[in-house]
């Protein structure tokens, strides 16, 4: 078991709970009684909801939907294999934490929410062995994490072609998510087409509005 550190609270707390033999009995009880409310308020402090900002994403548990997994995908150092019935002629996907976390606010006040991109592969270590690109965001509900929504990209993606790529914002009311969509003669790793779309907060979820195409990919 890991000890706390003995923060200036804890040997407050500490100092005040013990009964100084020199002291009078009234003015020991009065002490003791202070240091027990010390007490439940550390404890209460360590029972507070997690810091995003401090959260180890590379060790998240991610909805196993994001990439047709049966189960819940936990993540270690980031990465890990599942099998899916999405891609069934995939043996083993690797399922991997892109490195950005984007961190907003829904509501403007309370713990606020993250997002955390994930990427779905046949583990050839190229784009074109990418099978999907997703979104997960996450917020409090108490003191654990829990999946508010799974952002995906919207628009139809060619046969043949690498998914589309997705990144997020977090703002007032909504999650703004910018797709990067291939044309027929894009490279792997230069998708030229773009798209956006509003997911709105709607009573603890998120609910995609219309797609809009912002530029068209190169043909």
């Amino acid at each position: 078991m890991l000890h706390k550190p003995l923060t200036r609270e804890r040997a407050c707390a500490c100092e005040y709970a013990a009964v100084d033999r020199f002291r009078s009995p009234r003015r020991s009880l009065a002490a003791a009684g202070i240091g027990a409310l010390m007490l439940l308020a550390v404890g209460a402090a360590e029972g507070a909801a997690p810091n995003l900002h401090s959260t180890d994403w590379n060790a998240v548990t991610l909805p196993g939907a994001v990439c047709g997994s049966s189960k819940p995908i936990h993540l270690v150092a980031g990465r890990a294999v599942v099998s899916s019935s999405r891609w069934p002629g995939v043996r083993r996907v690797l399922v991997s934490r892109e490195p950005k976390v984007a961190y907003g606010n829904f509501n403007g006040g309370g713990t606020g929410e993250a997002a955390v991109g994930v990427i779905c592969s046949n583990d050839s270590g190229t784009a074109a062995g990418d099978l999907a690109a997703t979104q997960v965001v996450f917020g409090i509900d108490g003191s654990s994490l829990h999946t508010i929504g799974i952002v995906t990209p919207r628009h139809p993606a060619l046969p043949n072609l690498p998914p589309s790529l997705i990144t997020v914002k977090l703002g007032l009311g909504a999650a703004i998510a910018t797709e990067f969509f291939y044309g027929p003669h894009d490279a792997d790793c230069c998708p030229s087409g773009r798209a956006k779309t509003y997911w709105l907060y709607i009573h603890g979820g998120l609910t995609a509005q219309p797609t809009k195409v912002t530029r068209q990919a190169s043909k």
